[in-house]
């Protein structure tokens, strides 16, 4: 009986890679039970990550011994309860409040310490340092944000070069590619996460179930609501695509 042996690699995650030997009329979804992985968490793409592969089809028949096949988790989306926000505000005004009364009591003390400190510092003689030649952008994620795929800056800058994203100083532009089109969109990091940002998105994300999940910020942006944040850049990239895939699917179910 000839066996094929694949490679599986869990996208936007620092996993191991695994290896895994396929029989003929292996299944997907068998394939990732023996690679250790949830079936029902995660969604393994084609080789050429145009579509969403189902957990019965033959993984056999469509692999080639030492293919690499990707796997990721989908992004959640979903609405806030009117509940959640009013206490999130209303603990939000009370910190403030309170913060600023702090304040007015506090300062005072603060900067006669501050003096007395910096009155005391050995003075020492500024060195200048080569500012760095990558974005500010990068660096807030590098920061922020462990690289996914390798601890290196580097890969994370080859990732979004060779797919298609370019670095502005406060967002990452490009397009969402799925198997029945492209959606041009940005990601922005907001407080250790990231928000997701398609332009001009199609229609039927507009209308029906979906459009409570789509929320229009003006001039052609329309911000995803996201349930769960993915933490990581490439992650929050390859889920939004998993997630377009998933909601035409069901598009098409419906129509």
């Amino acid at each position: 009986m000839a066996t094929k042996q694949v490679t599986i690699v869990v996208e936007g995650s620092d996993q191991p890679e695994r290896k895994v030997d396929l029989i003929p009329e292996t299944t997907v979804g068998e394939a990732l039970v023996k690679a250790g992985l949830d079936p029902d968490e995660l969604h393994m793409l084609s080789l050429d990550s145009t579509r969403l592969l189902a957990n019965d089809e033959d993984l056999y028949a469509m692999t080639d011994p030492g293919d690499k096949l990707s796997v990721s988790a989908p992004m959640d989306a979903g609405t806030a309860t009117l509940l959640v926000l009013g206490i999130t505000v209303a603990a939000g005004v009370l910190f403030i409040r309170v913060w600023v009364k702090m304040q007015d009591t506090i300062e005072p003390h603060l900067r006669s310490w501050e003096s007395w400190i910096v009155a005391r510092l050995p003075r020492t003689r500024r060195v200048s340092r080569p500012s760095s030649r990558r974005p500010k952008f990068v660096q807030k994620v590098l920061r922020r944000v462990p690289v996914p795929m390798s601890s290196s800056p580097v890969s994370l800058d080859r990732w979004l070069r060779r797919n298609g994203w370019r670095v502005n100083t406060d967002a990452c532009h490009g397009r969402f590619r799925t198997g029945f089109g492209t959606f041009p969109g940005k990601v922005v990091p907001r407080d250790g996460n990231y928000e997701v940002y398609l332009r001009n998105p199609p229609s039927w994300m507009l209308s029906g179930r979906f459009s409570e999940c789509v929320i229009s910020k003006g001039r052609g942006w329309y911000w995803i609501h996201q349930h769960r944040h993915l933490g990581d850049l490439v992650a929050t990239i390859r889920g939004t695509e998993v997630f377009l895939m998933q909601k035409y699917a069901e598009h098409r179910r419906c129509a």
